[in-house]
């Protein structure tokens, strides 16, 4: 028996329950929106009709705004602020649903998941073999370094008094409760027992799904009193009132990243060393592509140390064809995990790219409200076993994983979800509907840690501060101060190492060269003659004649500009030059931060170097690329920042206009060219080339185009993109063609040219994208003017021929009056990529207009109507805008 029977009259039945029921419903006048920084969030600076609410997210720059709902349609508000050019992502705030099902016989052997011995109405064995990781000795509370582990559970709280879970509990020591003081001072008042994103205090007292969920986790052993959880010694931080919206969700999941952020800075003093999240909620059919901010959560949290488990849906389907939140969000950090039965049955949904394995989860004995203990159904049951796993595998004696946790948190996290997956008890009822294929096994998953543990792991976190010119600090931490370390250094490149036995940090290094970079690194001493050397870290010198750092360029003007700079280590005067296209224009000394520059040229590019005066000879400099503001709304509005960061696998290497190309070859970040010299025409059809360059092979690319129309500062995402396609890899060069359209705003106004990898996963750049990984962004300024001019006959003769088209913008219908005297038309709409999107034979009356219908599947944009009479071809471009 599998997790589904797929046949056809099945297969209807789940088509048809999806496409009737009201998966994925939102707030009503609420939005999720992600923006550019945490800078960006300016209240006033919304557009009308959209107010802010509250911060979800600080660390992810995450807030809820509301929209009026008698302005917006819900589509038309998310387009709306999309435009705004701080926004990032923008979603709305979908509510969720807990995961779990009713109550089943309640005369089944207790907390069979943990030790399956019987042989009626059960499979012996079907369960994660818990019995035998608890016997293994080095199961406790913390890690090998001494870590406190929490388990965090967002739910809708949970019964803080429960005999069998109180003791269990995470608690903020740094936090006096009920005093209304943000004592510790990370943002949240009195957040002693956890937290509660909705009423914004620790009230977490609630739990009638949280409760039996968190003793699935953490319920105490031999304490006389009901069951265990997985993990019975670890503690588990609540957070409640997270389970009913997407928003209350994401504040809940900040809370979280805040409190592991916090830890890892200041190694364990504040925070809390959280391992994994459970989930045991989400929204049935929801694509990941309508909840972006939420599914980008998770890599934020898995780079700070943080797996999450996530419970799949209930409903006997495929997730990866029918969508489910959270669970089909594609991160590394994610774990996602269905239900199994007494029998190792599958359960709950499957999917055998997004679901990636089965825990028990039906019929499962475990704490319930009243201080009671009851039967529960449900993936909501099976995900938190997972969850608990994860601490047991971080409460083992592995110094190796804990140390790992200090240094690189995220790669401790992939390590620790790569076990879970690789330890799973196979079985043929899993085969093809997991990624694992198999039920977590929890005792295999420890024993796979136990050996490739490395049995003398190194020291961690080896700072090193340089103290001036000959001396240098060395700091580092050790789960075992009694174990002796040998600290060794040397200048980088010398093949002689200096060392010191038997070193306790801190260890302060003298008689060191001046401005001299060095490595040092440290060895550690076990039993058994076994060793292990640290990674090793560089420390320079003080006393170099370096230059300034951090130049930037204020208060520009068409004339002038304020260059800033912060001084280097040795306070010297600076050799400051400026040069533009025509040679060297400026040359000064200056002992201070800043200089005025003026006399300028409008719209002109300069470059400016500065390097330290010293008494030895120095060629090392910092150098500065500016523009002049004059170019129109192209350098006198400040654009959005769009950017390609690791630009060197591919990159826009040239780029052609019209008659005009620009050759940029390899600029990572987000170059602008305002003297490329292009220009163009309101109303004209623009050949286009985009050609791209590769460090080594070539890989399909998105390429698109944004003009600023209306030159306001702002690029619209869909009105002003003018061009929007893909470029195969065994394509040179994108040749194409793009339509101005005859209102653009005649000036000089900025083009933005987005060229991003086209791979699995990836979606299309937007104009305001902060980041590119594989791509880039240029920009361009753009002269536009006016058509030809034509004398009044020959303007009144064309327009007599001329395609009349209303409404323009359109929406499900346009009209049309085509000057011919003909039976009929070929009508063409075709896209900005150069696509053929639609192609209808209209009928023609004489001087009377003709209707073509419009899908509702046609997106908004800008597109180029066609229409063919005979030999003669009209057109005009048209603006097409949401009907919802």
């Amino acid at each position: 028996m599998r997790c589904a029977v797929r046949v056809k009259i099945y297969c209807f039945l789940i088509c048809f329950v999806v496409a009737t029921t009201t998966h994925g419903q939102s707030v009503p006048g609420e939005l999720i929106a992600q923006l550019s920084s945490a800078q960006a969030l300016r209240k006033s600076t919304f557009p009308s009709g959209f107010t802010f609410k509250k911060t979800l997210s600080r660390p992810t720059s995450i807030h809820l705004l509301a929209y009026d709902t008698l302005r917006y349609s819900l589509t038309e508000a998310i387009q709306q602020l999309s435009k705004h050019p701080e926004v990032a992502l923008v979603q709305p705030n979908h509510r969720l649903q807990t995961r779990d099902t009713l109550p089943a016989d309640p005369f089944f052997p207790e907390q069979w998941q943990w030790q399956n011995l019987s042989t009626q109405n059960s499979l012996p064995d079907a369960d994660v073999d818990a019995e035998l990781a608890w016997s293994l000795p080095s199961y406790g509370p913390a890690t090998a370094f001494g870590d406190t582990i929490v388990i965090a559970m967002l739910d809708d709280g949970i019964q803080a008094n429960h005999p069998d879970l109180a003791a269990n509990l995470w608690r903020n020591h740094g936090e006096i409760p009920n005093n209304h003081i943000d004592d510790d001072q990370n943002g949240y008042v009195d957040d002693y027992r956890g937290w509660n994103p909705v009423l914004e205090s620790d009230h977490i007292h609630q739990g009638h799904h949280g409760t039996p969920v968190a003793g699935m986790i953490g319920a105490a052993w031999q304490n006389g009193k009901g069951g265990t959880g997985i993990a019975p010694q670890i503690k588990i931080m609540v957070i409640a009132g997270s389970s009913q919206t997407e928003a209350g969700a994401i504040a809940a999941y900040a809370y979280v990243l805040e409190q592991r952020l916090r830890y890892n800075e200041t190694q364990g003093e504040a925070g809390a060393f959280v391992v994994a999240t459970n989930t045991s909620w989400g929204v049935n059919g929801l694509s990941p592509e309508d909840a972006p901010v939420w599914c980008q959560l998770y890599d934020d949290l898995g780079e700070a140390g943080i797996l999450n488990c996530a419970a799949t849906s209930n409903s006997s389907w495929n997730i990866d064809e029918v969508g489910d939140m959270p669970t089909a969000c594609n991160s590394p950090y994610l774990i996602t995990v269905t239900a199994s039965d007494r029998m190792d049955e599958c359960t709950g949904a499957f999917g055998p790219v997004s679901v990636d394995l089965a825990a028990p989860g039906k019929e499962i004995f475990t704490t319930h409200p009243g201080g009671n203990y009851g039967w529960s159904s449900g993936t909501s049951f099976a995900s938190p076993i997972a969850a608990g796993t994860i601490g047991l595998l971080y409460s083992a004696n592995c110094p190796d994983l804990s140390s790992l946790a200090h240094t690189n948190p995220g790669a401790a996290a992939l390590g620790a979800k790569s076990i879970l997956l690789n330890t799973t008890d196979a079985l043929p009822s899993m085969i093809g509907q997991t990624v694992t294929g198999g039920r977590l096994n929890t005792f295999r998953a420890l024993e796979e840690l136990a050996l490739n543990c490395l049995p003398c792991s190194p020291v961690y976190n080896l700072n090193l501060t340089a103290l001036g010119a000959q001396e240098a600090l060395a700091q580092w931490t050790t789960a075992d101060s009694s174990l002796a370390v040998t600290i060794y250094w040397r200048p980088s490149g010398s093949a002689e190492w200096e060392s010191v036995p038997h070193a306790s940090s801190p260890f302060l290094l003298s008689g060191l060269d001046t401005c001299t970079q060095y490595e040092v690194k440290l060895i550690r001493q076990c039993a058994d003659s076994l060793t292990s050397e640290s990674p090793v870290a560089e420390v320079r010198t003080k006393g170099c004649c370096l230059p300034p750092s951090q130049i930037t360029a204020t208060s520009v003007t068409n004339t002038s500009a304020m260059l800033s700079w912060e001084a280097s280590e040795n306070d010297a005067v600076y050799q400051i030059q400026v040069q533009n296209e025509s040679g060297w224009i400026f040359s000064t000394t200056n002992s201070g931060t800043s200089i005025q520059l003026s006399g300028l040229s409008p719209c002109t590019v300069y470059e400016a170097y500065m390097s330290a005066v010293c008494a030895e000879d120095s060629n090392s400099f910092s150098s500065l690329r500016f523009i002049t503001a004059g170019c129109g709304s192209c350098t006198d509005f400040e654009y959005c920042t769009s950017y390609g960061g690791t630009s060197g696998t591919e990159w826009i290497d040239a780029v052609t206009f019209g008659e005009q190309y620009h050759h940029s070859g390899l600029h990572e970040g987000n170059p602008l060219f305002p003297g490329a010299g292009f220009s163009v025409s309101r109303g004209q059809m623009i050949p286009v080339s985009v050609r791209p360059g590769f460090q080594h092979i070539a890989y399909p690319e998105y390429i698109r185009i944004w003009i600023d129309l209306n030159q306001d500062g702002l690029f619209a995402p869909v009105a002003e993109l003018l061009l929007d396609t893909m470029l195969l890899p065994d394509q040179d060069s994108l040749l194409t063609q793009l339509l101005l359209p005859a209102d653009a705003l005649p000036g000089t106004t900025r083009m933005r040219v987005s060229l991003k990898w086209a791979g699995f996963g990836s979606i299309r750049p937007q104009p305001c994208e902060p980041h590119i990984h594989f791509g880039e962004v240029e920009d361009y300024c753009v002269d536009i003017q006016e058509p030809p001019v034509t004398s009044s006959t020959d303007a009144a003769e064309e327009a007599g021929k001329a395609l009349q088209v209303w409404p323009n913008p359109f929406g499900n219908v346009l009209q049309l009056k085509i000057p011919a005297d003909a039976p009929e038309a070929e009508v063409q709409l075709i896209g900005v990529d150069g696509r053929l999107l639609l192609q209808r034979t209209l009928r023609l009356r004489s001087g009377q207009p003709a209707s073509l219908p419009i899908p509702n599947t046609l997106p908004p944009g800008w597109y180029l109507l066609r229409a063919k009479v005979g030999s003669e071809v009209l057109q005009q471009p048209v603006l097409h805008h949401s009907t919802e």
